[in-house]
């Protein structure tokens, strides 16, 4: 895996729906801003993740949540539907070199 922890971190969304949700939200910015960072480098050195391999391997506990801040900031990555089930997300060779923006040299 890249090691790109050096690189400034990933912020999540600022606002939550409902009170309750803004709390956790607010509680736990620091721990959803690296888990930011770990799905994009994870994704970065071509590993293939689902919501299950997400929180089974890597105590990610919404990939879905990660996936939408990235889209908002622009982070391209590619999903498919596996079997008409589940999606897989991943960088295609495309998304990465594209993603090298987002990486800094400190």
């Amino acid at each position: 895996m890249m090691d790109l922890f050096s690189q400034p971190p990933f912020v999540v969304h600022a606002h939550e729906r409902g009170q309750q949700n803004q709390q956790i939200l607010n509680a736990n910015r620091a721990h959803f801003n690296k888990q930011m960072r770990q799905v994009f480098d994870l994704m970065m050195s071509g590993i293939r993740l689902t919501t299950c391999r997400a929180v089974s391997e890597y105590q990610i506990g919404d990939l879905r949540t990660r996936l939408s801040d990235f889209r908002k900031i622009g982070v391209h990555f590619t999903q498919e539907t596996i079997i008409g089930r589940y999606k897989e997300s991943f960088m295609t060779e495309e998304d990465i070199k594209f993603n090298l923006k987002f990486i800094t040299n400190g």
